[in-house]
């Protein structure tokens, strides 16, 4: 009951007992609501992190326990290839000594042939070849036997043919010819789709012509051995092997063994097919072939090699080697970032490798840039009618712009180690290692995983990848 004195409002002693215990209870109620939104969701917390740290330590027990098996497993096999040539398949992952684990083996041999990718990688393995090792890359292997090259490659073959096709693709806009004329080049039978049946002339007509094609193709009609007169035959980088070579290898009656890394595909695109031409190629022989597979990797840090085991790449990696770090930096400090770090600097097309190569020159860096003078030919004599990322590169160019990069990139070819500032593409980089390597391009693992790896893995102490500027 309340009453009005005085124009003021008075209670009794009964109500204002009521009114303090409603105050007390609303009060009571507050306080359990904010406990309620504090305590009890960082119980939960603290819970969560306990068992997020359970899991980690679990996971970080698995990975431990995984590498000392891969580490004894690494040992016994190296010991095992270093006694004897061995005769299979060898798998080791980036960083690995697949060049040193090729010449261990060789010394064993009183005569060995050595057959690389490309001729990049043979110049760099003869510098460390003993007497009895002969490196030589595939197309020289079979030029040996015929006596025919004539300086063509296949893209040469595939340029000639374009001439006669000209009209065709004018009017049909017929495209993947590449892919179909080394089909061709390789001995196997093309069907033909609509678009190709006219480009079919011009292909055939230079599997005539005096190239490697037809060199490779002579020794396969022949059945030659390739490493006759030697006691064994190794082969780097097997992967990268187009289905021919690696037909030609297998016919060898020569104890064989193939080195490489099968999770550094990256050549996979020349075979790829963007039309409906069906194409079968020649039968193979069976040849039973073991594996053994190498896991120590004395390049990558570790950072690295806990992705390579999350993706399902078994390496590890010796406690000593166990360094590196990863760095993100605007796109606006490349400048700095190379003054201070870069050894090498890797961008994921040819028209990257000239931006990212005019704008350092231009800063005053002496720069080199490997496969300069063959990215500049490529550019003189390449249309603008293709699909092709060079193609799209050289239609953004004009006249006057595309002399002066020609002129840029033939002024600043050079090789790995020429001095300067290395720049170049992720498939020229791979089987280089530098110090530290800058990677100018984000690359899409998900999309690319091959060359994501392989971009990933050139750098034995820090990489640093230069991101786009409106992310930061």
């Amino acid at each position: 009951m309340s009453l009005w004195v005085h124009g003021r409002q008075t209670r009794c002693h009964g109500c204002a007992v009521i009114a303090v215990k409603k105050r007390r209870a609303a009060a009571a109620a507050a306080t359990i609501a904010v406990w309620a939104r504090q305590v009890v969701p960082a119980w939960r917390r603290r819970k969560l992190l306990a068992e997020t740290a359970v899991r980690a330590a679990v996971a970080q027990w698995k990975f431990v326990t995984l590498q000392t098996r891969l580490l004894c497993q690494d040992k016994a096999a190296r010991n095992s290839l270093a006694f004897e040539p061995y005769c299979g398949i060898v798998e080791a992952p980036a960083g690995s000594g697949k060049t040193s684990t090729i010449l261990a083996m060789a010394k064993n041999c009183t005569r060995a042939l050595l057959v690389t990718f490309n001729k990049d990688l043979s110049d760099a393995t003869n510098a460390r070849a003993g007497p009895n090792l002969i490196v030589k890359t595939f197309d020289s292997v079979c030029h040996s036997f015929t006596g025919i090259g004539g300086g063509m490659t296949d893209q040469d073959i595939v340029r000639a043919a374009y001439p006669k096709c000209m009209p065709w693709f004018k009017k049909k806009g017929a495209s993947g010819i590449s892919a179909v004329a080394s089909a061709v080049l390789q001995n196997c039978t093309v069907e033909p789709c609509d678009q190709h049946t006219a480009v079919m002339y011009g292909i055939q007509k230079g599997t005539r012509l005096d190239s490697f094609a037809r060199s490779r193709n002579i020794v396969e009609i022949r059945k030659i051995d390739i490493a006759a007169g030697y006691d064994h035959l190794f082969v780097d980088e097997y992967q990268d092997m187009t289905p021919q070579a690696l037909r030609i290898i297998a016919n060898s009656p020569t104890p064989t063994t193939l080195v490489g890394d099968s999770n550094q595909k990256i050549y996979a695109f020349r075979n790829q097919l963007d039309c409906e031409c069906e194409i079968t190629h020649p039968e193979q022989a069976a040849r039973d072939q073991a594996v053994v597979a190498l896991h120590q990797t004395f390049r990558s840090p570790l950072s690295i090699v806990r992705y390579m085991c999350s993706i399902g790449i078994q390496c590890t990696a010796p406690p000593m080697t166990r360094r590196g770090g990863w760095l993100q930096c605007p796109a606006s400090a490349l400048s700095l970032v190379c003054i201070r770090a870069a050894t090498c600097v890797i961008a994921r097309s040819n028209e990257r490798v000239y931006a990212v190569a005019r704008q350092l020159a231009n800063t005053g860096f002496r720069v080199t840039v490997i496969g300069g003078k063959k990215i500049a030919g490529e550019l003189e004599r390449c249309n603008t009618r293709g699909k092709s990322p060079l193609q799209r590169w050289a239609a953004t160019l004009t006249p006057p712009d595309r002399k002066d990069a020609i002129a840029f990139l033939k002024a600043h070819d050079g090789p790995f180690g020429g001095g300067g500032l290395t720049v170049s593409t992720v498939h020229r980089a791979k089987g280089t290692e530098h110090r530290h390597v800058v990677l100018v391009d984000e690359i899409d693992r998900s999309e690319e995983p091959e060359v994501w790896y392989v971009a990933h893995t050139r750098h034995t102490h820090s990489l640093i990848q230069i991101m786009p500027s409106e992310t930061y």
